[in-house]
Parts: structure tokens; C-alpha cells; sequence
């Protein structure tokens, strides 16, 4: 991902731009100019405001510490490349949900992104949840953010067993166990119930063969039978012409 403008009205930026080039950017500004501000800006455009912060003492939520000074509802735009695609995020407040209002369209289009929401925006862009970005890429005033958390432990452990942050060897071998149990488990699973699909197929098509053999033998048999009855026929032709002549050979010697 590459932010190529950003425009903004969060804290003390009002309607504020900021254009960046390519490679490294080094905003050098005076003390109050905003660097921070815009800093924060990026994060909430990426992965939104956490409306369930609350204000303490020793510090302010960002609902409340961003909130534009002039009054206005809190809202910005992020024009960036991702991948060979241009985009334009958009944020703006509804009602008392600050930067709840979200779109990502092809820039200079009304075309939306599939599968980029407001959820996961920041996920889809740098491949990285929330807490992982904090405490890695994004380092504010005070410091990067230090703590355990599990998806960045999963990255970690990922690099040091694969070498690819992308390639997880617990989620592989977590993978390669539920299909094992898939497969077969305890006297279950697809392995055990094809097998005996498969002794059933076996006993169905030794039936089949039997029933063939049956009927060869009842088709031989019936062969011979129909052999035999012709022979008969003939055999009972045969005497019935015999007959016939005999009564014949009476007859003209009465005559």
C-alpha cells in the first residue's frame, strides 16, 4: 500500500491536505503543526475510531482528543495504490459514531472495492490487524505501543518456523490434524465410512457376479430345453406322418 493524499478534518486539521511522494516521506514541521494528528489520522482511516474508549484522567480517547476543533463532524479521505489499483477511502461521522460512515471506491469512479468494508480495511490494505500495526509500523509520540498480542506472536512464530509471515506452522499443523480427525477418528471419519461403502459396493458386486453365473446357467439351460423340444416336435411329427401313412396303407387294401 501506498498513500499518495490525504485530506482531513480530525483535531486541529481543518479540511487540511497533505500530498506524499514516492519512497520515503519526511514531514518536518514545527512543534503543534499537526504531525502527530496526521499520524493518528492514517490509523483511523485504516482501522477506525474505538468508540469504546473512555476518557481518563491522564488521557483523552481519540473520539475526543481528534474531534475537529472547529465543530465540524470528524471525516477525511485517503487516496493510495494497492497492488496496480488506485483507491479512495472515505470516513465520515453519523450522529455520535465518529468515522462509523465508510466507503472505498476505484479513484475517480463511483466503481466500490469488493471486499474492502469498513471492518477490514486496514487488515486488507497492510496485512495486519490493529494491534499488530501499533506495534509495529505505527509508532506515535510516545513510543510504539509493547505488549503481547496474539496475532502479532503468530506472525513472529511464523517468520522463525517458516521463514514466511504469511505461512503459519501451528495453523498448518492445526490444518493437518482436523483433517486427520476428519478422516479418521476413534472408529470414524470419512476413511472408516468409505471402507465400508466399500465392503458394500464388494458384497453388492459379488451378489451381481452370482446372479450372472445363475443366469448363464439358466440361459444354457434353457438352450438345451428348447434343443429338446424341437427334437420332440420332429419325434412327434414323425409319428404323426407314420400314423397317418399306416391308416392310408389300410384303407386302399380294403379297397
Amino acid at each position: 500500500m501506498k498513500i499518495r493524499s490525504m485530506k482531513a478534518s480530525f483535531g486541529k486539521l481543518d479540511g487540511s491536505t497533505l500530498e506524499l511522494g514516492g519512497g520515503l516521506n519526511i514531514i518536518q514541521a514545527p512543534n503543534e503543526a499537526g504531525k502527530s494528528t496526521w499520524c493518528a489520522f492514517i490509523k483511523t482511516m485504516l482501522y477506525g475510531i474505538n468508540t469504546s474508549e473512555r476518557d481518563r484522567t491522564a488521557s483523552l480517547s481519540d473520539k475526543t482528543k481528534y474531534q475537529p476543533w472547529n465543530g465540524k463532524a470528524m471525516e477525511g479521505t485517503m487516496e493510495l495504490e494497492h497492488g496496480d489499483k488506485e483507491i479512495t477511502i472515505t470516513r465520515s461521522s453519523f450522529g455520535r459514531s465518529p468515522m462509523k460512515q465508510f466507503s472505498a471506491v476505484y479513484t475517480g469512479t463511483n466503481t466500490q472495492v469488493e471486499n474492502i468494508t469498513a471492518q477490514n480495511v486496514g487488515q486488507t490494505l497492510t496485512g495486519v490487524g490493529r494491534d499488530v500495526f501499533e506495534r509495529t509500523a505505527f509508532i506515535p509520540q510516545a513510543g510504539v505501543r509493547v505488549g503481547q498480542t496474539q496475532e502479532l506472536e503468530k506472525k513472529l512464530m511464523s517468520i522463525v518456523t517458516t521463514g514466511d509471515e504469511d505461512i503459519s506452522y501451528s495453523d498448518t499443523c492445526d490444518r493437518l490434524s482436523a483433517w486427520m480427525r476428519r478422516i479418521q477418528y476413534r472408529g470414524k471419519g470419512l476413511l472408516p465410512q468409505t471402507l465400508a461403502e466399500l465392503d458394500t459396493v464388494c458384497v453388492s458386486i459379488d451378489k451381481i457376479n452370482e446372479l450372472n453365473t445363475q443366469l448363464a446357467q439358466l440361459q444354457n439351460e434353457d438352450n438345451s430345453l428348447h434343443i429338446e423340444q424341437r427334437l420332440l416336435e420332429d419325434e412327434a411329427q414323425a409319428i404323426e406322418s407314420r400314423k397317418i401313412r399306416e391308416k392310408a396303407e389300410k384303407c386302399a387294401q380294403y379297397k
